[in-house]
């Protein structure tokens, strides 16, 4: 500018002005200094030499600068590379959450064939999986952070399309149980893997500052497929007028989710994890604060689930609400609530941190399920149910999240996995207990205002040991 007498501003330097935003906003500006260090260079050299050579020296830098300014403006929040792996794992992980859940209403056609329709059987078949995931993820977490996590994903997916065919083909409990075992070994191989795979990818730095927004919105997407299993599997049933017949479907689903997750998902980097060899301590990982808080914050939100899937149609009934298409309204209604509240709530965790989003969710669970259970009439219960599928949209997004910032680098997958037997341990314990104890007390409000109590202290507990969030 003293040579020249004028000003350099931005249009001279060619720059536009730039709208900054928390997450991208070190990076871009980092850019445009680049840029305008460049330039600057460039206009001082061509007014102190004439040397062609040296002018066209400089453009390569220069160009490199603005081709990374314009991808970076034009890239969206998952890279390219990563797009189509990441949609074959969301539908995957949704087949296989439909499947744990759609077979509900069709067991009691399937045991009524060979064993009269026994309860028993029936309790059998729906305690048989998540035993079977207790049983399981922890190996699975192991093998995953050995060999990688598709292989894993791809065994998991072929091992539940078969034992959902073999249910379709059961007519005995000694048939039906078992295949519902192998049908939670398939499904537990499926997901540990996909939470260690969707944990290494975000924990990349160009997906990083987005963790929380996109792990919320598949969580949303899952557990609100898994809360419509039930209705998706009475329509099929009753469309088809077979149980067997749907289950065929979907266990051809399932089976080709694997072949596509083979072909095409890229594995995740996996250089961190192999740069050191770190066995993995149980008493130390139970030891760290922030692990614990993890492991109660997924049981209670599993103590929920428990909640939803036994003793709100049980509430329902004692209000009058006996129709099973107006629950299965509600339901739907609830999944829908659960599906907007995700990613808002990935979103607010990315900008403000976990603790702030997860510790209201999980109040608003307890608080709304009291209400529930003081509801004197249908539409007060509907509207307390509402409020808790708010609650609980925005309180697992946040856990899964936070499980995924406190995983060790090194034992990712047998980390995930543990969170995931704690949700499983809490919810195959308290979906009898909650049972028994609406038949004990009878009424469904006593169960209700048990698994309010448990949300509460939990989230209490959770708060206490994640003032330092794991997030940092």
């Amino acid at each position: 500018p003293q040579r020249t007498n004028k000003k350099l501003n931005m249009s001279r330097l060619g720059l536009r002005p730039v709208l900054f935003t928390r997450r991208k906003g070190i990076e871009r500006y980092n850019d445009v200094r680049r840029l305008v260090r460049y330039r600057l260079v460039l206009l001082q050299r061509m007014h102190t030499s004439g040397d062609q050579n040296e002018k066209k020296a400089l453009y390569p830098p220069l160009a490199a600068a603005v081709s990374r300014l314009k991808k970076t403006k034009k890239e969206g929040i998952i890279p390219s590379e990563y797009r189509l792996s990441l949609g074959i794992l969301v539908v995957s992980s949704s087949v296989i959450f439909l499947g744990a859940s759609a077979v509900v209403p069709m067991l009691p056609m399937l045991v009524g064939v060979g064993d009269g329709g026994r309860g028993t059987t029936v309790g059998l078949a729906l305690a048989a999986p998540p035993l079977a995931r207790l049983i399981v993820n922890s190996g699975l977490g192991w093998i995953s952070d050995k060999i990688g996590r598709v292989p894993v994903i791809v065994l998991g997916d072929a091992l539940a399309a078969g034992a959902t065919m073999a249910t379709g083909g059961a007519s005995s409990a000694s048939a039906l149980v078992p295949a519902r075992l192998a049908y939670g070994a398939g499904g537990a191989a499926m997901v540990v893997g996909t939470n260690a795979w969707l944990t290494d990818i975000t924990a990349l730095p160009k997906l990083l500052p987005n963790r929380g927004l996109i792990l919320g919105s598949v969580a949303a997407i899952n557990n609100s497929i898994w809360a419509l299993g039930p209705a998706i599997g009475g329509t099929l049933t009753s469309v088809l007028a077979n149980p067997t017949i749907a289950l065929g479907g979907l266990g051809s689903c399932m089976l080709a989710c694997s072949f596509a997750t083979g072909f095409g998902v890229k594995e995740a980097p996996l250089s961190e994890m192999t740069q050191k060899k770190d066995d993995f301590v149980l008493s130390r990982f139970i030891k760290s604060q922030s692990q614990r808080g993890i492991l109660v914050a997924n049981a209670a939100i599993a103590i929920n689930y428990a909640t939803l899937m036994a003793i709100v149609p049980l509430r329902c009934t004692e209000l009058g609400l006996d129709d099973p298409a107006l629950i299965a309204q509600l339901y739907g209604v609830m999944a829908f609530v659960g599906i907007i509240s995700g990613p808002f709530s990935g979103y607010f965790c990315d900008m403000y941190g976990r603790l702030v989003v997860m510790i209201p969710g999980l109040s608003l669970c307890a608080g709304a399920t009291v209400f529930m259970a003081l509801a004197p009439d249908v539409s007060s219960f509907c509207i307390a149910a509402l409020l808790r599928s708010a609650g609980e949209g925005f309180a697992a997004p946040v856990i899964f999240t936070a499980t995924s910032d406190a995983a060790p680098t090194r034992h990712r997958g047998i980390a995930l996995a543990m969170a995931r037997n704690a949700g499983d341990l809490a919810y195959f314990v308290s979906a009898p207990f909650l049972g028994f104890l609406a038949d004990f007390s009878g009424s469904a409000a006593i169960p209700l205002m048990a698994a309010s109590s448990l949300t509460g202290f939990s989230s209490y507990f959770v708060y206490s040991q994640l003032i330092c969030s794991p997030r940092k």
